[in-house]
């Protein structure tokens, strides 16, 4: 899965996949992910990263929880 165009949108990048769902990490049709972002309020976020495969859009996040530190947004209870 290319989720590159998703994270240049939110200049961020991959900290942590959370919940994968069927196939590994290059082809999971949805997953949670920690995104670290160049911002400087609430940097991490808790997205639901979704491919193409899922409903024929470009790859892209859904919904995000926006965390002030890393712990928090480890301990987040979003569910894919």
């Amino acid at each position: 899965m290319n989720l590159d165009k998703a994270l240049q949108e939110v200049d961020g990048e991959i900290i942590k996949v959370l919940d994968i769902h069927p196939g590994d990490e290059g082809t999971y049709p949805t997953a949670i992910v920690i995104v670290k972002r160049n911002a400087p309020l609430h940097p991490y976020v808790v997205w639901r990263a979704v491919d193409s495969s899922r409903d024929g859009q470009p790859a892209h996040f859904q919904s995000g929880n926006y965390c002030e530190t890393l712990e928090e947004a480890l301990q987040d209870t979003r569910k894919a």
